[in-house]
């Protein structure tokens, strides 16, 4: 944008951080690019596809992308940590639902 002749910048949204120590942790790169293709996606046509392709070559030469292997390394490891809770999450659902039906055969049956 450039005002009385002279560019200047505009700061549209934050796309996300990460820390000099974590660069080489594909964990924390693969969060990074994820939460950076989410806001991209989320500016829509604020952003035209030259725009979106200079920012993200502006972040990759700070912060490599991940390889295909270390996102799929990464998902693989992010199922496996999910899993207990999601386990727990289909026990509590599945315990709650036999209670209910447990205390509709316990009332009364109110018949027409």
């Amino acid at each position: 944008m450039r005002i009385n002749g002279t560019p200047t910048k505009q700061h549209i949204t934050y796309l996300g951080g990460i820390s000099g120590s974590r660069l080489k942790s594909a964990a924390h790169r693969v969060r990074f690019w994820k939460k950076v293709g989410e806001e991209l996606d989320a500016l829509g046509a604020k952003l035209s596809p030259s725009e979106r392709a200079k920012i993200e070559a502006a972040l990759a030469a700070r912060v490599r992308r991940p390889s295909k292997a270390e996102m799929r390394r990464h998902q693989r490891t992010q199922r496996a940590e999910d899993e207990p809770l999601l386990t727990k999450a289909a026990n509590d659902w599945i315990q709650d639902s036999e209670l209910d039906l447990e205390e509709e055969h316990e009332r009364p049956f109110v018949g027409r």
